[in-house]
Parts: structure tokens; C-alpha cells; sequence
């Protein structure tokens, strides 16, 4: 794979590119009615999508079409996570938890202990995994979901437990009604408050950590807070007039928020940590939207009431200056094999991209002074970016395979 990546280098060395990205949030055919709760993607383009009576959706196009699974219950299912790309956990009302280990092709009922409404589910590992929900409800697995156990000591019993997200097998951290905050550092054996009405009586919906400190929570009324040092110290703002159910931060800088303004669904983002917000999506025709996820930086989803699912669109223009003196090529487009001409002799790094923004490879190689003739037929049919560093200099190219 180093080799077949080294010879593609070779072809983007002759043209700077300048890329113009633009986000649009594109409706997709979910093929249901029934709300959806939430979203989840193993990979950019396979994903999954549950909600009410037992609703479970897959993409494997990302999102061009979504294929009904059988989930064997009519329960609502609020929460979906993959571990890898077969096996996945989905959880609902009446303590409803379901497994698969073959993507989706077949749902298998697990047996949680409770009846209460379970809301998230999150797991640190492949064996390891915590369900929340009603009445301050916690469930651990250590063993792949064939036991749940009880782990609510420190929990307020009125407290609606609405989000997980843990760091590390160890520590963390729940978001819940009435701006309580719970964090663990000992597995879930014991939860300590971070906060309870330190916003007012505000509902928190979601929680997300990027790192072992950094991380962020949204809620009622517009409710924004974000620690740097591991739940510590919490800066907050709120007041804004939105329900946000859902967050997903892609770097320490951009995220996004979901949820509804008004009866109207809104996404809201930031480039600085969550400092201001803009709104990139607002329509009067979708109401509530529940759940917010990003397979990569430059790709996301959302979902919500009436089977709504949206994705967010890129567009790429491109402008090329050629410098052939270094390099020829021919032909371009190609149908995955071309030959190359160099004319120079030099080491350098490459940063290897798809057309998504998504890093490939990286390496380091020596470009030599003959004629190569190169076979992509390995790489999928569309457009590709490679960034050199030589020295001070950086070089783009594009090549588009058919």
C-alpha cells in the first residue's frame, strides 16, 4: 500500500490547488414516519438510525439510501453505538436493549434488569459498556452485554439521566435533568455531583468529551458548557431560546448542536470552542431534531421527528496552475492507469486526502528521474488530494479516477 501511495504522490507534485468547501444540510429518504432518536456511523459511509416502534435504519451510501432492519420490538429505541463494524448495542423505553454482532441483520434482546426508560448508551471498549436513563437509572456491562449490572450509588433516584460519554475504562461523566452533572473515576462504582442547578433548573441533554479534560454539554434554553480541566471548572452560557438534544464536537474548536427552536428544528455551530454560534440549519417544515453525529470532520448527520435524517453536503471547486517543468502526466482523468515523467530529485512529506477531507496516508519518499506507469485500480472510482511539504513549499494536486 506504502509503494501504490508513494507512486500517487509523485503525480500531484506540478499544481497548487485553492479548495472552496461549502455545508448544506441535504434531506434524505429515511423510508419512515416514526421520530428518530438517534444516529450513529461505523464508517463515512455506514451508519445507523433508531426511533419510535422498534425503528431501525442502515445506510451503507451514505445516507443515498437507508435499508430497513428488524429489530424484533416495537419499543421506542433511543440510543444506538457500534463497537466495530458489526457489532452494535441499541437501547429504549421500558429498559429495552438490543444487540447485533453482524450489522444489523439480526437484533437480539438482552436482558438489563429494569423497566425504566433507558435514554444513552455508550461503551469504553468491545467488553465494557454503560447504559443511563428515568429515575436515575445506570447499567454496566463488563462482558459484552450478557449481564447489566446496577451502578447508581451516589445518584439522585429523581434525577432523568439523559447522556453518557466516558474517557477511559474508569472515569466519566453523565448529564442529566435539572443541570445535574455526574462523573466517575472508579468504573462507575461510585458518582460524584458536579453540578445541579448551577444553571438554573435547565435540562442537560448531551454530553461529549474530545480528550481526557476537554468537553462539552447543551441543553434547554440554549444551555452551553464546556471544562478543560476534567469537570473541574465549568464555564457556561445559556439563554438563547433553544433546545439543544444533541452535540458533536469534530476538533476543540467546530461543533455543532441540534435541537429545536420554537417547534422548529435548528443546527447551530462554532469555530472557537463554543465562544459564539451560528446557525447553519433552521426550517420551518422540520421540527424536532434529537441526535447530531460527525463520521469525520466534513460529514455529518442529524435526525429527528417525522423520520427526518439530514446530511451535510460539500462542495469542492478547484483551481489548478500546472508547472509541468517538474512533472508530466497523462492522462487525467484516468480509468486507474496513467504514466508519469519526472524531471527532479527530492525527498518529501506527503499528506494523502478524498474528496470528504479525510486523511489517507502519510509518508515520506524520493521521487526519481524516470517513467512510472501507475495502476489505482486499487483506490475507489472518484477525486483525490494529496498535500506535499517540500521544504517552505507546498504543492496540491487533484486527480480524478473513472
Amino acid at each position: 500500500m506504502k509503494n501504490l501511495l508513494s507512486f500517487i504522490t509523485i503525480l500531484f507534485l506540478t499544481v497548487i490547488v485553492h479548495c472552496t468547501l461549502k455545508a448544506q444540510w441535504i434531506a434524505q429518504t429515511s423510508g419512515t414516519t416514526n421520530t428518530l432518536y438517534s444516529v450513529f456511523f461505523t464508517a463515512a459511509d455506514t451508519g445507523y438510525a433508531v426511533g419510535d416502534l422498534g425503528t431501525i435504519r442502515k445506510t451503507i451510501n451514505g445516507g443515498s439510501t437507508w435499508a430497513v432492519q428488524t429489530s424484533g420490538t416495537t419499543d421506542a429505541l433511543t440510543s444506538v453505538y457500534f463497537i466495530d463494524a458489526d457489532t452494535g448495542y441499541v437501547v429504549g423505553v421500558t429498559g429495552t436493549i438490543l444487540k447485533t454482532t453482524n450489522g444489523g441483520i439480526s437484533w437480539n434482546l438482552q436482558t438489563s434488569g429494569t423497566t425504566h426508560n433507558l435514554l444513552s448508551v455508550y461503551f469504553c471498549n468491545d467488553s465494557i459498556g454503560y447504559t443511563v436513563g428515568l429515575s436515575g437509572t445506570i447499567r454496566k456491562t463488563t462482558d459484552r452485554g450478557i449481564n447489566w449490572l446496577v451502578k447508581e450509588t451516589g445518584i439522585n433516584s429523581l434525577v432523568s439521566l439523559y447522556s453518557v460519554w466516558f474517557t477511559s475504562v474508569d472515569t466519566g461523566y453523565i448529564a442529566g435533568s435539572s443541570g445535574y452533572i455526574y462523573k466517575t473515576t472508579n468504573g462507575g462504582n461510585n458518582w460524584n455531583i458536579l453540578g445541579n442547578g448551577s444553571i438554573g433548573s435547565l435540562d442537560l441533554h448531551s454530553v461529549q468529551f474530545i480528550s481526557s479534560d476537554t468537553g462539552f454539554i447543551v441543553g434547554s434554553n440554549s444551555a452551553f458548557l464546556k471544562t478543560s480541566n476534567g469537570g473541574v471548572n465549568w464555564t457556561s452560557t445559556y439563554g438563547g431560546g433553544n433546545v439543544f438534544n444533541s452535540v458533536c464536537f469534530t476538533d476543540a474548536n467546530t461543533g455543532y448542536a441540534a435541537g429545536n427552536y420554537g417547534g422548529y428544528g435548528i443546527i447551530q455551530k462554532t469555530t472557537n470552542g463554543g465562544t459564539n454560534w451560528v446557525t447553519t440549519f433552521s426550517n420551518g417544515s422540520t421540527g424536532n431534531l434529537n441526535s447530531i453525529y460527525f463520521p469525520n470532520p466534513n460529514t455529518g448527520y442529524v435526525v429527528g421527528v417525522s423520520g427526518t435524517i439530514r446530511k451535510n453536503a460539500i462542495t469542492t471547486s478547484v483551481k489548478e496552475t500546472e508547472h509541468s517543468f517538474f512533472v508530466n502526466i497523462f492522462p487525467n482523468p484516468t480509468n486507474g492507469k496513467f504514466s508519469i515523467t519526472l524531471k527532479t530529485i527530492t525527498k518529501m512529506e506527503v499528506e494523502i486526502y478524498n474528496a470528504l477531507g479525510e486523511k489517507v496516508d502519510a509518508n515520506s519518499i524520493f521521487i526519481k528521474q524516470t517513467s512510472n506507469e501507475i495502476d489505482l485500480s486499487a483506490l475507489p472510482k472518484g477525486i483525490y488530494f494529496i498535500k506535499i511539504y517540500d521544504g517552505e513549499k507546498i504543492y496540491t494536486k487533484k486527480i480524478v479516477v473513472q
